[in-house]
């Protein structure tokens, strides 16, 4: 049942209270009064003074101006105006070793007084501007000085006698009235004070128990209403405290329901970081870092001091002295720290508080997850990056190699060359093919590494990357055939690149020796070439044993983490599939799986160029030293050579030719070019001219034709740079 306040006939305390009130108000008004007269007297003085100041730098400048020109009349009228007018009292103009040139004053009747050459007996010249609060009056002292030259000095004299006699005046009458209204108001306020003290001395001590006593009863006979209606408030107010204790028992619990499932450890602490309050989540992280006496005041405050919350990434220890000085600079203070390898989100704020200190609400949100999902974000965009980057550099390398190539191809192609300077060449051209697989390592890690199905010879390809990874190492290095494959339908270079890449791997890991085993086998009905690597290192963790493919992933300090995540694409994109297998201490096995298809190769005769019939070929390329290269081979070979520079000079070039009744045999254009036309788009542009013109593409990228059937443009051969005269002639049999 609410507690109702009743009405009461008694004498009114508020009207007693009101005329008490207007009567402080009123004496409170003069004294108020006083002190603004008081403090109106500064302002006044100190605007009368910056007036004159203003004052006194115009004089300044137009004395300055006078002096100049040597116009000492116009100075002389000019103060004797002032002082007429009543702007100024006296004005002293003085040389610049300070004798005086003009002295104008007021008398004793009010007469100008004019001096020269001397001063009245007691004058004393200022060295500054300065208020004379005896005399009342105000000396404004100046430089009179242009750019480094002085002129002289300038002595003004103001009055403020007026401003001091109205400050005495109005103090006295102030002063007067205070006193008055102060002795009426005691000998008014004494007889009531001491019935009021006596009511509200009963009132004050039961408020005073009013914590203790909640839902108790005030009981006195008050002679004034409001004491009455004090009473029933206070008796109210017990029953309301009483309630309230309920209400906040109640709240306490639904918030400690709340902050048990929200997903973050919540404390308040007081301010030397001791534990005050704490939901159930923080209790289980504490559980979890420090395990038994999770429980203690100071828990969280130890993790601190033991040095375990760390800024995150920098990995600055973090201490509570720290994040309260941070805090003092705003309302809220939130950064990452890093405990037991797991990183949270910490916010800091204080919260309101009765007592003397406020008390700190820290909140601990675990964003391990979300940390490591950006970490792996940045590692993908930095893969992308290094993917475009080893595809710009391997691209330009192809165009180097390729031209080298080309000059090993035109020296074969020499007659009468000595059988040793021949076998020289071949050596050189053999090293350039293993450079060949350093540029395909390069684009293997992008869409830039084009997969070329040819034939290939497995134990060739084995022996030659064995001997250039394992070359300066003293691993040993064993073979064993089982079945010998000559013509397996793959890309010897992604072969090569894939077993690099493990050959090394071992060799970086501590290897003593390594075993290759190649053997068929047959698996859902079809037949699969196993290419089995072993070493006998120190063997992978079984605990990372799934993570060494994924890309960036590495043990070693120095290493790149793309190795193995190469080998795993390079095996997928043969259609093959890739497993491994290892124990500590006994070494690591890769089965390569691919699948097991031979190419019967096409016969042709090698180096028995020319053809039956002469060409008339088009060679377009941007890199100048290929073009001509490629174009005094062709020539040596017996054929009919024009070059262009790109796809617009040679579309020129052809349609120059076609109007002198001239044809193309044969095109053999770069795929990637500067300019409007790439090679692919050069040759379906030509063939709108001549439906029957034969192409061959050469490229050191994947993208040639990607999503298209190049056999409906009429292009005979694709050819990848580097490429050798071998393989140059095989495309020239087809067109």
């Amino acid at each position: 049942m609410p507690f109702k306040i009743s009405k009461s006939q008694n004498l009114s305390l508020t009207s007693f209270i009101f005329l008490l009130i207007f009567l402080t108000l009123l004496i409170g008004s003069l004294i108020t009064f006083f002190i603004i007269r008081t403090y109106t007297f500064e302002i006044i003085k100190k605007l009368e003074i910056d007036k004159v100041e203003r004052l006194g730098d115009s004089l300044r400048i137009q004395t300055i101006e006078n002096l100049v020109v040597n116009q000492y009349d116009e100075i002389e009228k000019r103060f004797e105006l002032y002082i007429k007018d009543g702007l100024i009292e006296g004005a002293i103009l003085l040389s610049p070793d300070k004798r005086p040139l003009i002295y104008l004053s007021k008398d004793e009747k009010g007469e100008i007084v004019r001096l020269y050459r001397t001063l009245s007996p007691g004058v004393k010249i200022p060295e500054k501007s300065y208020y004379d609060e005896r005399r009342a009056k105000y000396f404004f002292f100046s430089e009179l000085k242009l750019k480094e030259i002085v002129f002289g000095y300038l002595i003004l004299t103001f009055d403020f006698s007026k401003i001091r006699d109205l400050y005495w005046a109005t103090t006295i009458i102030l002063a007067s009235l205070y006193t008055i209204f102060l002795l009426f108001l005691l000998a008014l306020w004494y007889p009531f004070y001491r019935k009021i003290k006596k009511e509200l001395g009963s009132a004050i001590a039961f408020s005073k128990e009013l914590p203790f006593k909640k839902g108790e009863f005030l009981s006195i006979s008050p002679f004034f209403a409001e004491t009455k209606d004090l009473a029933e408030s206070l008796n109210w107010a017990s029953l309301q405290l009483k309630e309230t204790e309920r209400e906040l028992i109640k709240e306490k619990a639904l918030m400690d329901g709340v902050l048990s499932t929200i997903d973050e450890a919540v404390f308040v602490l007081a301010p030397d970081f001791t534990i005050k309050y704490q939901n159930e989540r923080a209790k289980e992280l504490l559980q979890k870092l420090l395990g038994l006496g999770a429980e203690a005041q100071d828990a969280l405050k130890g993790l601190f001091l033991e040095g375990r919350f760390k800024a995150y990434p920098e990995g600055k220890t973090l201490s509570p002295e720290e994040l309260l000085e941070n805090l003092n600079r705003g309302d809220r203070f939130e950064l990452q720290v890093e405990v037991n390898g797991s990183v949270y989100e910490l916010s800091l704020k204080r919260i309101s508080s009765l007592e003397e200190h406020q008390d700190l609400l820290l909140s601990l949100k675990d964003i391990t997850q979300k940390i490591r999902a950006q970490e792996e974000f940045l590692r993908t965009e930095k893969m992308r990056s290094l993917i475009q980057l080893a595809a710009g550099i391997a691209h330009d390398l192809n165009n180097v190699l390729a031209i080298l190539f080309n000059s090993l191809n035109l020296m074969l192609l020499t007659k009468g060359m000595p059988a040793e300077i021949r076998g020289v060449i071949h050596t050189i051209e053999r090293h350039l093919k293993r450079a060949k697989y350093l540029a395909f390592q390069l684009l293997s890690l992008s869409k830039g590494g084009e997969i070329v199905l040819e034939p290939a010879d497995l134990e060739t390809v084995i022996k030659d990357t064995s001997s250039f990874a394992l070359a300066g190492t003293k691993t040993k290095f064993y073979l064993d055939l089982k079945v010998n494959v000559k013509n397996l339908k793959s890309d010897p270079y992604a072969l090569s690149q894939i077993l690099m890449n493990l050959f090394i791997n071992s060799v970086q890991a501590g290897a003593e020796s390594i075993r290759v085993e190649v053997d068929k086998t047959k698996e859902e009905e079809r037949d699969y070439i196993v290419i089995t690597v072993s070493d006998d290192g120190p063997g992978i963790p079984s605990e990372i044993l799934d993570k060494v493919f994924e890309p960036f992933f590495t043990t070693k300090k120095e290493g790149s983490g793309l190795g193995l995540y190469i080998v795993k694409s390079l095996v997928k994109r043969l259609g093959g599939r890739l497993r491994v297998e290892s124990r500590l201490g006994e070494g690591t096995t890769f089965y390569i799986y691919l699948p097991y298809e031979t190419i019967e190769e096409e016969r042709v005769e090698e180096r028995d160029m020319p053809l039956d019939r002469r060409l008339h070929i088009l060679v377009v390329d941007d890199e100048e030293d290929l073009r001509e290269s490629l174009a005094l081979i062709l020539k040596e070979l017996g054929h009919e050579v024009i070059t262009a520079g790109d796809g617009e000079e040679a579309l020129s070039i052809f349609l120059s030719l076609t109007s002198q009744g001239k044809n193309i045999d044969l095109l053999i254009t770069d795929f990637t070019m500067p300019g409007r036309l790439n090679g692919l788009e050069l040759i379906k542009t030509l063939r709108e001219f001549a439906p029957g013109l034969k192409s061959i593409l050469s490229t050191g990228y994947a993208e040639v034709g990607e999503g298209e059937d190049l056999s409906k443009f009429n292009i005979v051969g694709v050819l990848r740079k580097p490429y050798t005269l071998e393989e140059l002639i095989k495309a020239l049999n087809k067109a």
